[in-house]
């Protein structure tokens, strides 16, 4: 467990130097989750993760999700899929997903 941090670190500085082998502008965003900016009034809920490290669904893939799953969603669940990605909503792994 003492190793995982600084082989983690290790992994995705490699990592980004490999994506820059491709396109020299690409970056890993940073989460320096130390910073009093993350740290929440309640933290049992989780901290605070910044928009750039935050993943979030678009149109075309909630589509492409409903198109792919079997058994076929009902009518009243495809939409609320669909309501997931407009207006665009942030989904952060936590001790719950919520919209930010």
């Amino acid at each position: 467990m003492e190793r995982f941090l600084p082989w983690h670190r290790a992994y995705l500085y490699e990592f980004e130097q490999n994506l820059q082998d491709f396109a020299k502008d690409i970056t890993v965003p940073y989460w320096d989750w130390t910073m009093p900016k993350y740290c929440p009034d309640e933290p049992e809920n989780g901290c605070i993760i910044p928009e750039a490290c935050q993943a979030f669904l678009r149109a075309k893939e909630v589509e492409d999700m409903i198109e792919a799953l079997r058994p076929r969603p009902t009518p009243a669940q495809a939409e609320a899929f669909r309501r997931l990605a407009e207006p665009r909503k942030y989904f952060v792994s936590q001790h719950k997903s919520s919209a930010t």
